[in-house]
């Protein structure tokens, strides 16, 4: 079967379960359609395209130079699923570091009542700016990571043009096939290893669960189901980015 054939379901190994941390309750965790975290007039969800990719330079109208362009519709049968946490199952008490937490959640995943195609969490990061003469241009990529030490990214890039009636914004949306958790977090690092070279940048990082990112320096910013936080320097952004992702391989893998 080719990759970008594949399921986007993808069922928990069986093994025997480790202590479970005192502070994990066993709630039930509510699934919702993700969307990219991403500032625009409309919202973007988190599809694997059966052709690995798919876009539209329909923007707000649907057409260009006269002609018709139909705007691609979403299959949300491929839209990948994302937890959403109850304020009470973070509860963490000073003994417990992030990732000591994560890997106790790890390690229970399989307790809670959730489905199995729902990924256990989500790093998004995220650059605005402008590109040309004020046009905006952002680029988010998401790397959903389930329980069994896998994950896959999705990354938008979406552009503005310079009149709201124009056939832009348009937007370009892939997706790579399942990695192996660190296979999939060098290539999440290969997106963000150069600064753009724009006007007004802005850098961003967003979790699920939140408490991910508990140790981040940029200012707290929320975007729908996520929670950001937002950077003016670059370098400062990539640190923090590569403090979350050895946080969660550590919580996978252990140190």
């Amino acid at each position: 079967m080719n990759n970008l054939e594949e399921s986007i379901q993808h069922l928990l190994f069986s093994s025997s379960l480790g202590p479970i941390s005192k502070n994990l309750n066993v709630p039930t965790i509510k699934a919702v359609f993700g969307e990219f975290p991403i500032d625009a007039w409309k919202q973007y969800p988190l599809e694997v395209p059966k052709e690995g990719c798919k876009g539209s330079i329909t923007g707000r109208c649907f057409h260009a130079f006269g002609l018709a362009v139909k705007e691609p519709v979403w299959n949300t049968d491929r839209v990948i699923k994302l937890p959403v946490y109850p304020a009470m199952l973070f509860k963490v008490t000073e003994r417990d570091s992030d990732s000591e937490f994560l890997n106790a959640l790890i390690q229970g995943w399989s307790l809670f009542h959730v489905f199995d195609e729902v990924p256990i969490l989500a790093i998004a990061t995220g650059v605005a700016g402008c590109y040309c003469d004020s046009r905006e241009f952002q680029t988010i990529s998401v790397l959903p990571i389930w329980q069994d030490s896998v994950g896959r990214i999705l990354e938008l890039n979406w552009a503005e043009g310079p009149l709201e009636d124009c056939i832009s914004p348009e937007w370009y949306l892939r997706s790579t096939p399942l990695l192996g958790l660190g296979k999939a977090i060098e290539e999440a690092k290969k997106i963000c290893r150069q600064e753009p070279p724009w006007d007004n940048l802005s850098f961003f990082i967003y979790a699920i669960p939140p408490f991910l990112g508990s140790l981040l320096r940029g200012k707290r910013v929320r975007c729908n189901l996520w929670y950001g936080w937002k950077y003016n320097q670059y370098f400062t952004w990539k640190e923090d980015l590569n403090l979350i992702f050895s946080n969660v391989l550590e919580a996978f893998y252990g140190k």
